[in-house]
């Protein structure tokens, strides 16, 4: 008795069950996330630190209290006049502050998910894999290294994945565009 098998080759069709597209696979949030959620902020403290540059900081006790509570301690910041600043320094600093605010989130988490949009193919549509590799999600935690009692040398435990799922991760061309799909969403079509 054949078994069957679980992936499609590359090379073979599949028929895809739910149209939802692979983005990524990794934590929740990422710089340019932070610099798509939080345009707006981000440039306005990106003007002030450039103005903290070319100037002094106002002292606290002249700066109103902020409206809000993610500005970060920017806010102190004096802008008296425009600067002229170039677009690499501007995405520089964007960047910075965009990493900033990533790291006081605990940079998006310590899980590793997979990231997914509505797909513009339909359900029943049959597609070519061109391609297939293997993510891995779960909850992230940290190396660590200590004394061994036994042989008193310091070992080291490398970091690594709890709860470690391994999903596959379908490629395809669709009209003129590369897209992605995990292997969950699609059936495989026996030949």
């Amino acid at each position: 008795m054949k078994q069957r098998r679980k992936y499609a080759a590359i090379g073979e069709f599949v028929k895809i069950v739910t149209p939802k597209e692979f983005v990524r696979c990794g934590y929740p949030l990422t710089i340019k996330l932070v610099m798509e959620q939080q345009f707006e902020e981000i440039e306005k403290d990106c003007a002030r630190m450039f103005a903290a540059l070319e100037h002094r900081p106002v002292p606290l006790e002249t700066v109103p209290p902020p409206e809000d509570k993610l500005n970060f301690g920017f806010s102190v910041l004096a802008v008296k006049e425009s600067s002229n600043m170039s677009a690499t320094v501007r995405g520089m600093l964007c960047a910075a502050i965009a990493a900033y605010r990533l790291e006081q989130q605990n940079y998006g988490g310590d899980t590793r998910v997979i990231v997914e949009r509505d797909g513009p193919f339909e359900v029943g549509q049959r597609v070519l894999v061109t391609g297939k590799r293997c993510i891995k999600t779960g909850k992230r935690f940290p190396s660590r290294g200590y004394w061994s009692s036994y042989d008193g040398e310091y070992d080291l435990e490398s970091g690594g994945l709890d709860d470690v799922q391994t999903h596959c991760v379908y490629s395809f061309t669709f009209g003129m565009c590369n897209f992605k799909i995990l292997a969950a969403h699609c059936e495989l079509i026996s030949s």
